[in-house]
């Protein structure tokens, strides 16, 4: 699978090798409320005036880079975000399927693209964020490049999202401690949905494979505040929608919410 998550240890060389000179302005949106620094700020230091203001869940927080195209205020909520090119490719591909199919599916298919359309996409950054593992381990304190941010933290989630072969993109109650097997998918899958295995994608991007079937199954717990990706069936030779699965799941990776 192509990577859709930029890797701590490359972020932390292509930051690191740098001349703190060279930095331009880096821009930041921490749940809406905007910062800017002229220096390269190291992650403590753009946490610190967020960080003891409530009680939050560190792992379930998302990190995701701007395309420099994009806005860079309300980027999180404005309702005509600028698609990228992995969005365009998206939408297009399910308008081709749409004119390749059976009534039905033909009417999922150019919903899911009107629906795909309205996401905002940005770049999700695989590192950690911990207040205070990044004041304690320079490891986990790296540089911002120069750009645009959003920084998306809470307390401790209730919930996870399921989205993808559904009927509509929905939030369910997370369920400690139980597997991926006890969630009630059943009754929010479409009829072309692939119904053996669902893809876990957690805060942090990392991606776990799970199966609901009795043949496929084992113990998957979902962390809280992950998305639940249901893929289409493709059935033996529907080659098309294995790639549509493929270009899919990368897109919810860097979907922003």
């Amino acid at each position: 699978m192509k990577r859709t998550v930029l890797g701590l240890k490359g972020i932390l060389l292509s930051l690191l090798l740098g001349s703190s000179s060279a930095w331009s302005a880096v821009q930041l949106t921490i749940n809406k409320q905007d910062f800017s620094y002229e220096q390269a700020p190291r992650l403590a230091e753009v946490l610190a005036p967020v960080a003891l203001t409530s009680e939050w869940y560190w792992p379930a927080s998302r990190v995701f880079r701007v395309n420099t195209q994009a806005p860079t205020t309300g980027s999180d909520t404005d309702t005509t975000p600028v698609k990228t090119a992995e969005q365009v490719q998206v939408i297009t591909f399910l308008q081709q399927l749409a004119l390749e199919t059976n009534a039905k599916e033909r009417a999922i298919f150019v919903d899911f693209a009107k629906y795909v359309a309205s996401w905002r996409i940005a770049q999700r950054i695989a590192i950690p964020v911990d207040y205070d593992l990044a004041r304690a381990n320079p490891q986990f304190n790296p540089r911002l490049e120069p750009g645009h941010y959003i920084l998306n933290i809470e307390a401790r989630p209730d919930y996870v999202l399921l989205m993808g072969a559904v009927t509509a993109t929905t939030i369910l109650r997370h369920q400690a401690v139980l597997s991926i097997q006890d969630y009630p998918l059943a009754s929010h899958l479409l009829d072309n949905a692939d119904r053996s295995k669902v893809y876990i994608i957690q805060p942090d991007g990392k991606i776990v494979e799970a199966g609901k079937q009795n043949w496929n199954a084992g113990h998957v717990e979902v962390m809280p505040g992950s998305v639940i990706f249901v893929p289409f069936a493709t059935g033996v030779f529907s080659s098309k929608l294995a790639e549509l699965n493929r270009l899919l799941l990368a897109l919810v990776v860097n979907r922003v919410y």
